[in-house]
């Protein structure tokens, strides 16, 4: 079985994608979207709003932004060839949440905190992209929110499927539920995904927005999934840091795969785009393999039988 993922995809500067030709070559079973799916800011652009401007939105403007900004990205022709026969499965991080650095718990401070009407909004428009994932090829649905400022709460988007016997991933909301201090994913998620790890030796693929040493590492959560590591088989996927890492902590691997179309800065110190993430699995090993325009960065194998401790 092949799987994709990748992250951060900015249809406004880059809205060619090519790399995702690359994606479609290899024919994968599944592609794994793992956050930042479109950019409502992005601080180093005059072409994007600042996450000040982005804040004093109104819900109804705040929402059409949002709206007409997943629809730039599906009408991206690249994207939509990639993802076409694929099964595609999508988590939001925070610029795709609302913001950049924002979360949705914890109090307001003035500047990340989300307030709950910008949350129903984004929530409400991330199901309808989540949903349009399964029927590529067919134009954007139109705006869906008869008011914006009268959005039913669906709660949060973290959910888990079996992609395989003995293969589940796990679909991590990194931001619903943040606090600026302590709580990444907040107790009932928590609980959530403790009752859906499968037993050695199945495979876990934990999809997270943030890395462990960039953003979980100052949230209580990152001591609780080494601890539900060791007595799981799991293998993380990140984006985010728009660089391709591959590491390891203590039994945990984490393969992250970032930007797939962040040309911005691409080429800054180790800044990538046209980046993305192949995972071959079969019943002795995973393959894991980190691409920038195709071509092979970064590579690694485990054996199943020998999980990494």
């Amino acid at each position: 079985m092949r799987i994709v993922f990748t992250s951060c995809c900015d249809a406004v500067h880059d809205g060619e994608q090519r790399a995702w030709h690359h994606v479609r070559a290899l024919d994968p079973a599944h592609i794994v979207l793992l956050g930042d799916n479109i950019y409502m800011d992005y601080k180093f652009s005059s072409q994007h709003l600042s996450g000040r401007q982005v804040r004093r939105l109104s819900p109804d403007d705040f929402a059409r932004k949002m709206h007409a900004s997943y629809a730039r990205q599906w009408a991206v022709p690249s994207f939509q060839a990639a993802i076409a026969g694929r099964k595609v499965h999508a988590i939001w991080d925070d610029h795709d949440f609302a913001w950049n650095s924002s979360r949705g718990a914890g109090g307001d401070d003035g500047k990340h905190f989300v307030p709950a009407d910008r949350r129903r909004i984004s929530r409400a428009l991330f199901q309808q992209f989540r949903d349009t994932l399964a029927t590529p090829g067919l134009p954007y649905p139109a705006f869906p929110l008869a008011d914006p400022s009268q959005v039913p709460d669906l709660g949060g988007i973290h959910r888990h499927t079996d992609l395989a016997p003995g293969v589940r991933l796990h679909l991590l909301d990194g931001r619903s539920f943040r606090r600026h201090k302590g709580d990444l994913l907040g107790e009932d998620q928590r609980r959530f995904f403790e009752a859906a790890w499968l037993a050695a030796p199945a495979l876990n693929l934990v999809a997270s927005g943030g890395t462990l040493d960039d953003d979980w590492k100052d949230f209580d959560d990152l001591a609780w999934l080494r601890q539900q590591a060791r007595a799981h088989r799991m293998l993380v996927l990140s984006g985010d840091i728009h660089e391709v890492r591959l590491s390891s902590q203590q039994g945990l691997p984490e393969a992250t795969a970032s930007a797939m179309a962040q040309p911005r800065f691409a080429g800054v110190g180790r800044k990538r785009s046209n980046a993305f993430g192949v995972l071959d699995i079969d019943a002795q090993r995973l393959a894991v393999s980190l691409r920038v325009a195709g071509q092979e960065l970064l590579r690694r194998e485990i054996d199943r039988a020998n999980w990494p401790h």
